[in-house]
This record gives structure tokens, sequence and C-alpha cells, in this order.
């Protein structure tokens, strides 16, 4: 069975870049532009959300939160140009807490931890 990453991304170009380098290894990619868009995408089917911090609305440990009451053992990780949110990160329990630009070197190997 294909893996299903929800990836929540409000840069357009980030995630496009993304959804090329993850559905060329094989992942199945459902998009959204904003944190609101995304949790209404999210279901039992999702395997990973793949989450930018900083976006309009609601951001993403905001949204991140509300993943973690649909679903308390969900797989995050977190996309942001900020570090400083790091810490936060850990509150929602997120898998993993990466700095932009993304690449394959980065992203794959946290992928790999997926059960």
């Amino acid at each position: 069975m294909m893996t299903r990453i929800l990836l929540i991304e409000d840069d357009a170009d980030i995630r496009e870049g993304v959804r090329l380098l993850l559905s060329a290894e094989g992942y199945e990619i459902i998009e959204a532009d904003c944190g609101a868009k995304g949790l209404e995408q999210l279901d039992e089917s999702i395997d990973l959300v793949i989450l930018d911090v900083m976006m309009p609305g609601i951001d993403g440990m905001a949204a991140a939160r509300e993943i973690r009451c649909f679903d308390a053992a969900a797989d995050i990780v977190f996309l942001t140009s900020s570090p400083g949110f790091a810490y936060e990160s850990y509150g929602v329990r997120a898998l993993e807490y990466l700095l932009k630009p993304i690449s394959a070197k980065l992203l794959f190997p946290v992928l790999d931890q997926l059960s």
C-alpha cells in the first residue's frame, strides 16, 4: 500500500518541490496551501503530515495541536525556515523538525523512520 502524505505548505514553490521529490519516490501526496484546508483533508488514511510552521490563518503549531486531537499517534514532520519553533514542536510530539530548504538528504531518512 502506498504511503499517503498530507503536505501543508503555503508557499506554492516549496510545496511543488516537496511534492515532486516525494512523488518521484512513490509517495502519494495530498496538498493543502493552508492549515485550515489541511485539517479538512486529514483522515485515517494519512500516514504522515508534513507541515509548515509559519502560515497565515491557522499556523503549523495550531494545526499540529488540532491533528493531535484527531489522532494522538499521527506522524508529523515540520518544515520551516525558522529554528525558533523547534522546542515548541516537542510539545506536539513531532517526528522531526527540518529547516528549509528541504532536500532528499534531509527528508528521506525521516521517512525511513515511518512504521
